[in-house]
C-alpha cells in the first residue's frame, strides 16, 4: 500500500526511531523507556529496510534519519516505516516497553489521522487503513512552538520542496500555521486545548489577530488591517489547497498536479503569516528573540 505522510509525522517517527527529540522526552518522562539509538543501531534498522547507510556522523544522526525518512516518503513508502516500527519484535529491539505499546500506537494514530490513515495491530500483523474526513483543528500539540521549533519545521517544508515532495510541503506548512495560531491563542487567552481544537482555522486566526497589536501607529491601523484581511484570505486559500492537494486526502486528490512553484507559493505565504504573527506575539509578551539572547551573552 502506498503511504505518504506530512512533515510533522516524519518528525515524530524520526524521534521514535533515533530515541531523540521532543516526543521521546515526553514519552520517557512518563517512564516509557524508549532508548537512544547509536550509529550501529540505526545502521541495522536501515539495512533491514534495504537502505545502505555507509557514512554516519554520530552527532548528525537525527538529521540524517529524518532525511532518509523524507526520501522514503517521497516514494510513497512511508508505510514500510510504520509497519517496521510498530511490529512487536521491533518495538522491543528499539527499547520500548511492552506495557507502552498501546500508548505508542494511540500517539501514532493521532498523527496519522491528519494524514488520512489509521493503524491497527492484530494477530496478522500491522495494518494501515485509509480514512476520510477532517475535523477542524487537529494538530495543535504535535510541534514545539518556539524559535527553534518554528525554524526546524519551516526548514522541513523547504527540504520537502527540494526533494520534490510538493504535497508534503503544502500539508506541513498548513500544519505549522495551525500549531502556531493555536499556541498563540492559548497563551494570550488561556483557552483550553479542547476549546482550541474545536475552532476552525479562520476563526482561530481572527481570534489571534484581535488580541495582537500588529500595527505600529493608530494612523497606520487601517492599512495594516487591510494586510491582515489579506492574510486571512491567503490562509483560507492555503486550507483549500491543502485539502484538495495535500497528503491528508491523497486517495481523493492523487491526480491533482502540484508543482514546485505551487508548493513554493503556499509555503512562502504560510511562512510570512507564521513569522509575522510569531514576532508580534513575542514582542507583545516581551519575549526576547534568540538573536537578542545571543547578543547579550
Amino acid at each position: 500500500m502506498k503511504v505518504k505522510v506530512s512533515g510533522h509525522t516524519i518528525t515524530m517517527f524520526t524521534d521514535l526511531i533515533t530515541g531523540m527529540g521532543r516526543k521521546v522526552r515526553e514519552f520517557n518522562s512518563a517512564n516509557m523507556g524508549i532508548k537512544q539509538n547509536d550509529v550501529s543501531d540505526l545502521t541495522d534498522i536501515f539495512e533491514d529496510l534495504a537502505y545502505s547507510w555507509d557514512s554516519i556522523n554520530h552527532w548528525k544522526r537525527w538529521e540524517v534519519t529524518r532525511r532518509f525518512l523524507t526520501k522514503l516518503n517521497a516514494r510513497d513508502r512511508f508505510g514500510e516505516i510504520i509497519t517496521y516500527y510498530l511490529s512487536p519484535s521491533n518495538l522491543r529491539l528499539l527499547g520500548c516497553k511492552e506495557s507502552t505499546k498501546d500508548l505508542i500506537l494511540n500517539t501514532v494514530n493521532e498523527y496519522l489521522k491528519d494524514d488520512g490513515y489509521r493503524v491497527t495491530i492484530t494477530t496478522k500483523g500491522v495494518q494501515i487503513k485509509e480514512i476520510s474526513g477532517e475535523s477542524p483543528v487537529q494538530v495543535i500539540d504535535f510541534i514545539n512552538i518556539d524559535d527553534d521549533g518554528i525554524k526546524r519545521e519551516l526548514k522541513s517544508c523547504d527540504e520537502a520542496i527540494q526533494d520534490k515532495q510538493f504535497r508534503t510541503a503544502v500539508t506541513s506548512a498548513r500544519t505549522l500555521l495551525e500549531a502556531t495560531l493555536g499556541h498563540i491563542d492559548r497563551n494570550l487567552s488561556g483557552a483550553s486545548d479542547e476549546n482550541v481544537k474545536n475552532y476552525e482555522l479562520p476563526r482561530l486566526y481572527k481570534q489571534v489577530t484581535k488580541k495582537l497589536h500588529y500595527y505600529p501607529t493608530a494612523e497606520l491601523e487601517g492599512s495594516f488591517k487591510k494586510i491582515g484581511s489579506g492574510m486571512l484570505t491567503c490562509l483560507q486559500g492555503i486550507i483549500e489547497i491543502r485539502n484538495e492537494a495535500g497528503t491528508a486526502h491523497a486517495p481523493k486528490t492523487s491526480q491533482i498536479p502540484i508543482e514546485r512553484h505551487h508548493a513554493l507559493l503556499v509555503v512562502n505565504a504560510a511562512k510570512t503569516i507564521i513569522l509575522f504573527l510569531w514576532q508580534v506575539y513575542k514582542k507583545q509578551k516581551n519575549m526576547p528573540s534568540k538573536s537578542d539572547q545571543e547578543n547579550t551573552t
